[in-house]
């Protein structure tokens, strides 16, 4: 069992920024009896410099203890700038995590890492149909350990082509390079998504990525080291709104990897969604999920089925009442519930 609980202030200081504090705890209990904990504390704040320079940094510190009695200790900071003008922008971002620093009520993808990313996008911007808005941008990212030593590199280039009013199209590539074992592995990746909507009740978008990937852990045979394997990701959506209070939305989703001789694992997503005003203030949301994975090495599968009810309620702008329900349910290898949940929450807004 575990409990968690959260406290979030902010000072606004009108245009000039905002400062923040957070305090969150998460304990947890076995046969009743308080086996760890994990505190976070931080700072946070955002500051308009000038019209065009924005400034963005945090800090954080954490205790925790896990339930092997291992206490860490760790801190965790962040900062981001960003320069922009009508037809281009200038960004750049340090996030360096601690090897120590735990955060359990989130999720914290990597630590003992600084990270460093530049980036620079162009505007261009006119009443010609076939080129409304068009936004190239290239940007550099480097992943480095506490050492200094360089654990991830990546190069890349964007664009945003915008036609008319409901159609665009977004494409980009980067250059990763990785080092695993001690040895660098280099890809190239692509990516390309667009949408349209030539109704404002109809909706259509679609994605797909393709290149290297790097193929390791559950994927690999006995003593195989990791190396450079081929995904594709297809992806498709299509919303519909019937109402003007009801909108309905599908998404197909697929990741397959292989390799020069066989494949090696496919993955498919299938999500629907509504959603139903009953009132200005009142809503309800249903989502069903569908997930088939498989892994062609090992033999491994898996079919998951999830559902999602969502009823939220704002009686006033920053008062809010969310009562939620999910339950995951595996079909496959044998029919049984993996996990249920049923929750409240109240959201309140206020000054002083």
């Amino acid at each position: 069992q575990s409990l968690v609980n959260m406290v979030r202030g902010q000072q606004l200081f009108g245009s000039d920024g905002n400062v923040g504090v957070m305090i969150l705890d998460k304990e947890v209990f076995v046969d009743n009896e308080r086996r760890a904990y994990n505190q976070v504390v931080g700072l946070d704040s955002t500051l308009f410099l000038t019209e065009q320079l924005r400034l963005e940094t945090a800090a954080y510190y954490s205790h925790a203890n896990s339930l092997l009695d291992t206490e860490l200790n760790g801190y965790a900071v962040h900062s981001r700038g960003v320069y922009k003008e009508d037809d281009f922008r200038i960004q750049g971002h340090y996030r360096h995590i601690s090897d120590d620093f735990r955060s359990e009520a989130g999720y914290v993808p990597r630590v003992n890492v600084h990270e460093l990313f530049l980036k620079y996008d162009w505007y261009h911007r006119s009443e010609d149909f076939w080129a409304r808005k068009i936004s190239p941008g290239i940007w550099i990212q480097g992943f480095l350990d506490d050492k200094g030593i360089v654990e991830e590199r990546k190069l890349g280039a964007n664009t945003y082509w915008e036609l008319g009013e409901r159609m665009w199209l977004f494409g980009r590539y980067d250059r990763a390079a990785e080092r695993v074992d001690g040895a660098w592995l280099d890809g190239n990746r692509y990516y390309i998504s667009g949408g349209i909507g030539p109704l404002k009740l109809v909706y259509f978008k679609f994605g797909l990525g393709l290149g290297d990937t790097i193929v390791r852990e559950d994927l690999l045979e006995a003593n195989e080291e990791a190396y450079i394997g081929s995904t594709l990701a297809p992806s498709v959506e299509f919303s519909l709104r019937p109402l003007p209070q009801w909108t309905l939305s599908a998404r197909y989703t697929q990741r397959m990897v292989w390799n020069t001789e066989s494949d090696l694992s496919d993955q498919n997503i299938f999500r629907l969604s509504t959603r139903y005003f009953l009132r200005a203030d009142l809503d309800l949301l249903y989502v069903f999920e569908w997930q088939r994975v498989r892994n062609y090495v090992d033999g491994d599968s898996t079919d998951r089925m999830r559902n999602e009810v969502f009823l939220s309620w704002e009686p006033e702008p920053g008062k809010i009442l969310f009562i939620g329900y999910t339950e995951t349910t595996d079909l496959e290898p044998t029919l049984a519930m993996e996990d249920r949940q049923a929750f409240l929450k109240f959201n309140w807004l206020f000054t002083l």
